[in-house]
C-alpha cells in the first residue's frame, strides 16, 4: 500500500531553482548603465520620432515652396497637363456622376417617403376604427355573398326539379321480366369476377412479400449474434491489455518514487552547499562596506577643509582685484568726460561749416531750376499729348474690358443678393412657422381620425347601396364608434379679439402684440377648420343614418296594455314588494283607467308588438306628462351607457356624458335630433335615458322591457 503513493512524487525532470536569500552586488559597465537609463526614458525613440517630423516638415516646406514660385509664374503654359478633349471628357464625366448621385438621391428620397406614407396607411388602418369599418364590410359582403349563393342555390335546385319532372314525364318507367338477364347486369357479372381475380393477385403478392420479410428477419438475427461474439473476442482482448498495461503503470511509479527519493537527498545536500556560501558571501560583503564607509567618511572630511581654506584665499584675492578695478573706473570716467568736451566743440564747428555749404548748393539750385523751368514745361506738354493719343486709340478695347469687368461684378453681386434673400426668407419662414407650431391649437387630436373615419363609413355606404350590398352592419360600426368615442357636437368658444390699447412707453410690447394677435388668428382659424370638419362629420353620420332607415324602416310596436303593471312606474318585475324600499321620486300613485284588458285573463301569455298602425296606442299614466318623464329606467337596453375606462376616449376634453331625450312622436322617431341638435351649455347630468340607436326596429322591439316584464307570473 506505501508504493501506490509514488505517483504523487514530484517529476525529476525539472531544473534545480536556486531561491537566494539577501542581497547579492551587482557590477554595471558605463555603457550597459547608460543603456539601461535610455530605454527607461525612450531616449532612442524620441530622436527617431523627432528626426522624421523633421523630415517631413522639411518635405512640407519644399512643397510649399514649389508651390509659391509656381504662382508666381501665372504666364506659363501647363506642361504636365491633359490636353482639351481629356479635360473635357473627365469634366463630364465628373458631371453626370454629380447629376446621377442627384438623382438617386431624389429617388431614395422618394421611395423613403412612399414607404413612410404606406407605413402612416398601415397604421391607420390598424387602429380599432378602421378595423372595424373593414370588419363591417366584410360582414356586409359576406351577407350579400350568403343572399346570392342562397338564391343561386335555390334556383339551380328549381331547375334540377324541373328537370327531374320533365325526365319522368319523357321517359316512363317500365316493367321488366323477371326471367330475363338485362345488359347492365352482364357488366356486373363480369366486374365482380375481375374483382374477385384481382383479389386472388393481391393475397399472393402479400404472401410473398411476408415470406422475403421472414428470411430478411432470420437472416438480421444470425447477423447479430455472429456480431455479439466479435465483440465479446474484442473486449477479452481490451481487458487484457487494460491489465497489462495497469501492471506497467504501477512498476514505473516504484522506479519512480525510487528515483524521487534520490533526487531529494541530492537536492538537499546542494541546498546545504549553497547556504554556506551565501552566508560566506554575506559575511564578505558587510566587511568591505565597513572598510569603504570609514575611508569615504575620512576622505570627505580631508575634502571639507581644504575648500574652507581654498574659499578664503579666493575672498581675499576677491576685494583685492574690486580695489583695482574701482580705481581704474575712476580714470576712465574722468578721461571721458575730457573727450566728451573735445568732441563737442568739433560738432559744433562742423555744423557751422555744413550750414554754410547747404546755403551754397541752394542758391545754384534756385538758379539752374529758373533756367530749366521751360523745358521742362515743354516735356510735360509733349507726355500729355501722347498719354490723350494713347487713351482715344485703347478707347473702345478699355470700354469693353469695363463693361466686362462691371458685368462679371453685377452678376456675382446678384447672385450674392440672392443667396442672402433667399437665406433671409428662409430664416424668416423658419421662424414664423416655429412660432405657429408654439401656439397651434391642438384642442381634439382625435377629429382628423374620427372625420376620415365617417367619411369612408359614408363612401362605403353608397357603394355598398349602389352595388346592392346590406347597409346594416356598416350603420351599426359606424353607430357603435360613435358611441364608443361618444361624439358630439362641441360649443363653440368665445371669439378673442385684438386689443387696441397698446403700452407705447415699452418699445417690445408692439411686437409682442402683433406676435399674440397672429397666435389668437391662428387659433381662430383652426377653430374655425375644427367646427367645418365636424359638420362634415356629423353630415356624414346624418347621411349613414337616414342611408340605414331607408333600408330597415323603423316600426312603431303596439302594446297590449296589462294595466296592472303601471301602478308602480320606473321598478323591476319582482316577486314581493317587501323587502325593498322604494325612491319617493318614483314611487306616485295614479289611479287605473277604467275598463279591463283582456291580456290580464291569460298572465303567462308573452307580449307581443303588433305592425305599426299610423297611430300608437295610448300608454296609462300619458296625461301625468311631467311625472311620468321623471321616472327612471333600471338596467334599460335602450338606454346609451358611458364607455368603460380603458375604451372611453374623452373627445376635446369635454364632458360627453349628457344625452338627449328622444320626443315621442306618432310620425316616428326624429333621426336628426342626436346629430344636428345645438350645442349644450355643460349641466349636472340627470337620470334621463336616450334612445338613438341606428337600428331603430330593434330598439322599438326592446323599448318595453324596463316596463313590462316577460312573465306576469311575478306579481301574482
Amino acid at each position: 500500500m506505501r508504493l501506490n503513493r509514488a505517483c504523487a512524487a514530484e517529476p525529476v525532470s525539472k531544473k534545480l531553482k536556486r531561491t537566494y536569500t539577501g542581497f547579492r552586488p551587482v557590477v554595471l559597465s558605463a555603457e550597459r548603465y547608460d543603456g539601461i537609463v535610455g530605454r527607461s526614458v525612450q531616449r532612442d525613440n524620441k530622436e527617431q520620432l523627432e528626426a522624421l517630423a523633421e523630415e517631413q516638415r522639411y518635405a512640407q516646406y519644399l512643397q510649399q515652396g514649389h508651390a509659391v514660385l509656381l504662382r508666381r509664374f501665372s504666364n506659363m503654359p501647363d506642361l504636365t497637363g491633359k490636353n482639351d478633349e481629356e479635360l473635357l471628357a473627365a469634366r463630364d464625366k465628373i458631371l453626370a456622376e454629380a447629376t446621377k448621385n442627384r438623382q438617386t438621391q431624389e429617388l431614395l428620397e422618394k421611395r423613403r417617403k412612399q414607404r413612410i406614407m404606406r407605413a402612416n396607411e398601415l397604421l391607420t388602418m390598424l387602429k380599432p376604427g378602421p378595423r372595424g369599418l373593414q370588419t363591417a364590410l366584410i360582414e356586409s359582403e359576406t351577407i350579400y355573398q350568403r343572399k346570392y349563393h342562397d338564391e343561386l342555390n335555390a334556383e339551380i335546385a328549381e331547375k334540377a326539379r324541373r328537370q327531374e319532372l320533365l325526365d319522368e314525364q319523357q321517359c316512363p318507367q317500365t316493367l321488366i321480366p323477371f326471367g330475363c338477364a338485362s345488359q347492365e347486369e352482364e357488366d356486373k357479372a363480369q366486374q365482380l369476377a375481375k374483382a374477385k381475380e384481382a383479389r386472388c393477385r393481391y393475397l399472393e403478392a402479400i404472401e410473398a412479400k411476408r415470406q422475403l420479410k421472414e428470411a430478411e428477419r432470420e437472416q438480421n438475427m444470425f447477423d447479430s449474434i455472429v456480431e455479439r461474439e466479435q465483440y465479446k473476442c474484442i473486449q477479452e482482448k481490451e481487458r487484457q491489455r487494460r491489465k497489462e498495461l495497469a501492471e506497467k503503470k504501477r512498476e514505473f511509479c516504484r522506479n519512480a518514487y525510487q528515483e524521487s527519493l534520490q533526487e531529494k537527498a541530492a537536492k538537499a545536500r546542494f541546498e546545504a552547499m549553497a547556504d554556506s556560501v551565501d552566508d560566506r558571501i554575506i559575511c564578505v560583503d558587510k566587511t568591505a562596506h565597513r572598510y569603504l564607509d570609514s575611508r569615504y567618511n575620512n576622505q570627505m572630511q580631508e575634502n571639507r577643509e581644504q575648500r574652507m581654506r581654498h574659499l578664503a584665499a579666493a575672498a581675499q584675492q576677491h576685494c583685492l582685484v574690486q580695489r583695482a578695478k574701482q580705481q581704474q573706473q575712476e580714470q576712465q570716467r574722468e578721461e571721458a568726460e575730457q573727450s566728451h568736451k573735445q568732441a563737442e566743440e568739433t560738432d559744433e564747428l562742423k555744423r557751422k561749416l555744413h550750414i554754410e555749404t547747404l546755403a551754397k548748393e541752394r542758391r545754384q539750385y534756385e538758379q539752374e531750376y529758373l533756367l530749366h523751368r521751360g523745358d521742362k514745361a515743354q516735356r510735360l506738354a509733349e507726355i500729355r499729348r501722347f498719354e490723350l493719343a494713347s487713351r482715344l486709340k485703347n478707347e473702345n478695347a478699355n470700354a469693353k474690358f469695363a463693361a466686362s469687368v462691371k458685368r462679371k461684378q453685377d452678376e456675382e453681386a446678384a447672385e450674392l443678393r440672392k443667396i442672402l434673400l433667399g437665406q433671409r426668407d428662409e430664416f424668416l419662414a423658419q421662424r414664423e412657422e416655429e412660432l405657429m407650431r408654439i401656439s397651434a391649437c391642438d384642442e381634439d387630436p382625435h377629429l382628423e381620425d374620427d372625420f376620415n373615419y365617417f367619411a369612408a363609413a359614408a363612401k362605403a355606404m353608397e357603394e355598398s347601396k349602389a352595388q346592392g350590398r346590406p347597409l346594416y352592419p356598416i350603420a351599426k360600426a359606424a353607430e357603435r364608434y360613435r358611441r364608443d368615442n361618444q361624439l358630439d357636437m362641441v360649443p363653440q368658444g368665445q371669439v378673442v379679439h385684438r386689443k387696441k390699447i397698446r403700452d407705447y412707453c415699452w418699445p417690445g410690447y408692439v411686437s409682442k402684440a402683433q406676435l399674440a394677435y397672429r397666435k389668437y388668428e391662428h387659433r381662430e382659424r383652426c377653430k374655425i377648420e375644427q367646427e367645418k370638419m365636424r359638420r362634415d362629420m356629423f353630415d356624414n353620420c346624418l347621411k349613414i343614418t337616414k342611408m340605414a332607415a331607408e333600408e330597415r324602416p323603423f316600426e312603431q310596436c303596439v302594446q297590449e296594455c296589462p294595466m296592472k303593471l303601471m301602478q308602480h312606474r320606473g321598478m323591476p318585475a319582482i316577486a314581493s314588494q317587501e323587502s325593498i324600499e322604494l325612491p319617493a321620486s318614483s314611487f306616485e300613485e295614479s289611479p287605473l283607467p277604467a275598463g279591463r284588458c283582456p291580456s290580464i285573463q291569460n298572465p303567462s301569455q308573452d307580449l307581443k308588438c303588433a305592425p305599426s298602425s299610423g297611430k300608437p296606442v295610448p300608454q296609462p299614466g300619458e296625461d301625468q306628462q311631467s311625472t311620468s318623464f321623471k321616472t327612471a329606467l333600471s338596467k334599460s337596453d335602450t338606454a346609451i351607457q358611458p364607455a368603460s375606462q380603458h375604451s372611453q376616449r374623452a373627445a376635446a376634453g369635454r364632458d360627453r356624458s349628457l344625452f338627449t331625450m328622444r320626443r315621442s312622436s306618432p310620425k316616428g322617431p326624429d333621426l336628426t335630433r342626436c346629430w344636428t341638435s345645438p350645442p349644450q351649455t355643460k349641466t349636472k347630468a340627470t337620470n334621463i335615458p336616450v334612445i338613438s340607436s341606428i337600428n331603430q326596429k330593434d330598439a322599438a322591439q326592446q323599448s318595453l322591457k324596463p316596463f313590462w316584464p316577460a312573465k306576469l307570473e311575478q306579481f301574482d
